[in-house]
């Protein structure tokens, strides 16, 4: 549908402060309620929730407990936006944070010898070695170039499990994806044909698909069709309780006739299989998150997700095997971290986040009620057409309003 391209053009844009930092937005403004009868002096306690003030001077202020309050703070948090709502850098968050990586790398092979020398080094220093990175969940490998005989043990890297799609008789292609082995894989799927590779896991803990695709420039529609319905079939098999899994499809795709920027296609070898592509994620409601060149001038390597609100921040970097690969390094940096502490790591839970809240306790009724209450096209108004062209502040304003409502109904999680 029309909405659905408009949100899949959108996905990679940013927003400009993430929902889990919500509480920069948030301020109930004294005496500038509706009627001006819902004041509440600083310091008096009210036991409702409070949030840090806009200008990051620390000052709190009591959260307001009405739906006309909650306008007037939105009003407020619009016309008082903050300069830097952005996360810190990863480094200050390796405790809260984690990564996916991708990269063509070109040959992975055992067998590897002049000029496609050995590679699995540089591909464990990645992971490994900066101890400051967030931790990777899942590092997905394209053109691995494996064949069926080479062994697991052969392509170890420690602290990861390895699931492979090896390409059996022509030369090249395949794809391999490292997850972190305190993440329970819980299902396996792959397929290969003379051209395309595909390795998807599933993870139940998470509720979480994760996949890496190889789709070679000189694969049919016919090929990439059946490759489509594989994954398809992997997908609905796990939302067959209604309950759809966060899914994160990444892979080299090549399609330099798709511009992620603008959302078009250009005339050319892989037109079709750009179509095929953009009705696939239109039926699964994905969106693609890179935008800068990967290889060249063209922005092979994508990471496809239905769930962009996971993700903090798309980094494209320099080539992990200089002279060896010319395709970039693609990371995703997802807001959170389901890997174990050390310990001498504490984890920090902001009390002004989703994070912090107890639904199992919540008061849904009244959150419902509330909402219920809430002019929403008011808040919509508020948004300047031409500094929201593209939406962006009106979905945070709603995500912040529901996480002030939320902080209100719902008890905080006991520590």
């Amino acid at each position: 549908t029309n909405h659905q391209a408009e949100l899949r053009q959108r996905g990679s844009s940013r927003p400009t402060c993430d929902s889990r930092r919500a509480e920069c937005f948030f301020i109930a403004a004294p005496g500038e309620h509706e009627g001006g009868d819902h004041r509440t002096d600083v310091g008096e306690d009210t036991g409702a929730p409070v949030v840090p003030a806009l200008d990051g001077s620390g000052a709190d202020e009591t959260v307001c407990t009405t739906p006309s309050a909650i306008h007037a703070s939105t009003a407020l948090a619009v016309s008082n936006r903050p300069p830097d709502c952005t996360l810190p850098e990863p480094a200050e968050l390796p405790s809260s944070v984690s990564r996916l990586l991708l990269l063509n790398a070109r040959s992975i092979s055992p067998a590897a010898t002049g000029d496609t020398r050995w590679k699995l080094p540089y591909l464990q220093s990645a992971l490994l070695e900066n101890q400051s990175s967030p931790p990777t969940l899942f590092f997905g490998i394209t053109e691995s170039w494996l064949r069926p005989h080479f062994t697991d043990a052969q392509v170890e890297i420690p602290g990861y499990e390895s699931f492979r799609s090896d390409r059996k008789e022509r030369t090249g292609g395949g794809c391999i994806l490292y997850v972190h082995k305190q993440l329970t894989v819980t299902a396996e799927y792959s397929f290969r044909d003379n051209c395309n590779n595909l390795v998807v896991v599933y993870i139940t803990s998470l509720h979480t698909i994760v996949g890496v695709l190889y789709r070679p420039s000189d694969s049919s529609y016919a090929d990439f069709a059946k490759l489509m319905a594989e994954l398809q079939n992997c997908f609905d098999v796990h939302s067959s309780d209604n309950r759809v899994p966060d899914i994160y499809l990444i892979g080299d795709f090549n399609l330099p006739e798709y511009n992620w920027t603008t959302g078009t296609i250009d005339s050319g070898p892989s037109t079709q299989a750009c179509h095929q592509l953009r009705d696939f994620m239109d039926c699964n409601f994905l969106n693609q998150l890179v935008t800068e060149p990967t290889r060249g001038t063209n922005t092979l390597d994508l990471i496809l997700t239905n769930n962009t609100q996971t993700v903090v921040e798309i980094k494209v970097g320099k080539p992990l095997l200089v002279g060896v690969s010319d395709h970039l390094l693609v990371e995703g940096l997802i807001g959170h971290n389901p890997i174990s502490l050390t310990d001498d790591q504490e984890v920090v839970i902001d009390p002004h986040s989703f994070r912090a809240v107890n639904f199992h306790h919540s008061n849904f009724d009244a959150m419902n009620d509330m909402l219920r209450e809430i002019d929403w096209h008011h808040l919509k108004m508020i948004c300047d057409d031409e500094e929201d062209s593209d939406g962006t502040l009106f979905k945070n304003l709603i995500v912040l309003t529901v996480l002030q409502v939320t902080l209100l109904m719902a008890p905080p999680k006991k520590t």
